[in-house]
């Protein structure tokens, strides 16, 4: 899977504790099926108002809530059967949306020690996404003729907390004007809510039955590593790398961004 993101943020500080803003967000993900058997692309179109509160110089609660309106195109080719693929379906595409209302709250405290910054905080996200249902055009089956699924709506809930630490240490290069902050963040993420689905669905008019999703991990790792940089202009540059570790599967992530204060 090969994955784009952009990201804008507008904030704005009301006071010394209390900030607010705008996230908008745009996700592309090309997903390529094994052996030849098709593709699901999707795009995603973000938009989250948040609010932060600073009780002290080292605590904050954050609360963001959103939409979210996502678009997928599907291509399903199977090969099945005897060796010489005596049973196969190709050319089975479909187009279909989805709509996600999400919310998060969450709180950290950050510890000054001797040479470093230590940052613990919990988080609690919740989401809830309605995906509409389909019918695939095109699907030929190759000895009987079109074969192509009706596909009813969806609705799946998820809420999870995530709890982890990140450590940070600054340091000035005079010559370049520049403070870096090189981090390292480790978090623990547990899922309470998303289960296994039932699916309604049809294949060339037959209900197939029985259909039903994998249940869900429900614990899972996020790994992080990054640089930010504090430009002369008040400008701040990142780059993160983070890699998620879950039991039959892995996923890793390269961002970048900067900051421009007006």
């Amino acid at each position: 899977m090969n994955t784009q993101h952009a990201n804008a943020i507008l904030d704005y500080r009301f006071d010394e504790q209390f900030a607010g803003g705008l996230s908008l967000g745009y996700l592309h993900a090309d997903r390529d099926l094994n052996f030849n058997s098709g593709y699901l692309n999707s795009d995603a179109y973000r938009v989250a108002p948040f609010l932060v509160y600073s009780p002290s110089a080292k605590s904050y609660v954050s609360l963001l809530a959103g939409y979210s309106r996502l678009e997928f195109d599907s291509l399903r080719n199977v090969n099945a059967g005897l060796a010489d693929n005596s049973i196969s379906i190709s050319g089975a595409a479909a187009s279909y949306g989805a709509d996600q209302f999400f919310t998060s709250l969450g709180t950290g405290y950050v510890e000054q020690m001797e040479w470093f910054n230590l940052r613990g905080f919990i988080r609690g996200d919740y989401s809830h996404t309605e995906i509409d249902g389909y019918q695939e055009t095109g699907g030929i089956m190759s000895s009987t003729g079109s074969a192509t699924i009706s596909m009813n709506g969806q609705t799946i809930d998820s809420f999870t907390t995530t709890v982890g630490a990140e450590i940070s240490r600054a340091f000035t290069v005079p010559s370049l004007y520049t403070v870096f902050i090189p981090r390292f963040r480790a978090e623990w993420v547990h899922e309470f809510e998303n289960r296994s689905r039932q699916i309604d669905a049809s294949l060339a008019g037959i209900p197939l039955i029985g259909l039903a999703t994998a249940a869900p991990e429900r614990n899972w790792l996020n790994l992080a590593t990054g640089l930010q940089m504090q430009l002369p202009q008040d400008i701040v540059a990142f780059i993160d790398y983070e890699a998620l570790l879950i039991e039959n599967g892995s996923n890793q992530i390269v961002s970048g961004g900067v900051k421009i204060r007006f």
